[in-house]
């Protein structure tokens, strides 16, 4: 008889905790968390998508490679430090990016494309630092340079009324337009 007993109040007490109101099983609360990694960055986590648990903390932390500089790091297009932690309080979006260095020191040879004229090319000799400093061509002509990450103007108004503005499309090319000259045009350089 106290095995039967002991079953049925078993039984009971089950029958209870499931349909007793309130006693729901509560589920956790799952949202995803996108991280976008940029060129020129190591750090955790990883690009891609994660299922993350609602109040969960998330750790992250991230550097630049060489050869790169201005490390940013956003959460949902909110500038945050480059490491911390922030808690899960629905999708986010985490996106790393940081810019190449391009150095322009060195030899280059650099051709002029004016708008209804021909062509002209020569060498040039970049040295200085890498956001600026002075070249001189191979005609003996000096002016100075600047580099704001990708961007880059060459002032050649001292030996010929123009500045070359443009950008690097790599470490060794770059392109862009003649301005402040007589005549219209493009130019561009490739390094030697």
């Amino acid at each position: 008889m106290n095995k039967y007993c002991l079953k049925v109040i078993t039984l009971i007490a089950f029958v209870i905790l499931i349909f007793m109101p309130g006693c729901k099983t509560t589920e956790v609360v799952k949202y995803t968390l996108t991280v976008n990694l940029g060129t020129g960055v190591t750090g955790n986590p990883f690009s891609g998508s994660y299922q993350k648990d609602q109040n969960e903390v998330v750790a992250y932390s991230y550097t630049l490679e060489a050869g790169f500089e201005n490390l940013v790091v956003t959460l949902d297009g909110t500038v945050i430090a480059s490491n911390g932690t922030f808690t899960v309080t629905g999708n986010h979006t985490l996106t790393v990016t940081a810019d190449e260095v391009f150095d322009i020191r060195g030899n280059w040879n650099l051709t002029l494309y004016w708008t209804g004229f021909p062509s002209e090319s020569w060498n040039i000799t970049f040295s200085g630092g890498l956001n600026s400093g002075t070249y001189m061509d191979e005609y003996g002509h000096t002016g100075t340079y600047t580099v704001n990450s990708s961007s880059v103007e060459i002032d050649y108004t001292a030996s010929h009324s123009m500045k070359l503005v443009g950008s690097f499309s790599s470490q060794t090319e770059m392109s862009g337009d003649i301005t402040e000259a007589v005549g219209t045009g493009t130019w561009s350089a490739t390094k030697l």
